[in-house]
C-alpha cells in the first residue's frame, strides 16, 4: 500500500483528498502547513507527496525543496490556486511530477498518483548494469 502526504491548508479540500485516497486504497496522511509535511517527512517515508504551493507559514516550496533535498525517490505532484509560468519551470526543474491548479478533477489526481506510482517500479538504466 502506497504512502501518500497531502499538504494543503484548505480544511474542506485537505480532508477530501486525504479520505478519496485512503478510500481508494492508499495510506493517506495530511498536513496543513509546509512545517508540519516537513516534520511528518523527518519522521517517516512516503511514496508520494501532494502539496500545495501557497500554505501559511512555510508554503509547499519548502515541502518540494525538502523532498529534492532528502527523499529523492519520493515522487512530488502540485496543486496550487495560484498557478504561474514561474512556479511552473521551478516545479518541474525541482523534479515534480505533475502539476494541477484548483478546482481539479479527483480522477485526475488519482490518475497522476497511479503515474508517480509506476514511475517508482521502473529501473532506471545504467551503464553500470552493463
Amino acid at each position: 500500500m502506497a504512502n501518500i502526504l497531502v499538504a494543503e491548508d484548505e480544511d474542506i479540500l485537505r480532508k477530501n483528498l486525504t479520505f478519496i485516497l485512503n478510500s481508494s486504497g492508499y495510506s493517506a496522511v495530511s498536513a496543513k502547513t509546509g512545517v508540519e509535511a516537513v516534520e511528518l517527512l523527518k519522521r517517516r517515508g512516503f511514496d508520494i507527496v501532494i502539496t500545495d504551493l501557497v500554505m501559511p507559514v512555510k508554503g509547499g516550496g519548502s515541502v518540494i525543496e525538502y523532498v529534492s533535498e532528502y527523499c529523492p525517490d519520493t515522487k512530488v505532484i502540485v496543486i496550487t490556486a495560484y498557478p504561474s509560468a514561474d512556479s511552473a519551470i521551478y516545479a518541474v526543474k525541482k523534479g515534480v511530477v505533475d502539476y494541477f491548479t484548483k478546482p481539479f478533477k479527483t480522477e485526475e489526481v488519482l490518475n497522476a498518483v497511479r503515474k508517480a506510482l509506476e514511475s517508482k517500479k521502473e529501473i532506471p538504466f545504467t551503464w553500470e548494469k552493463l
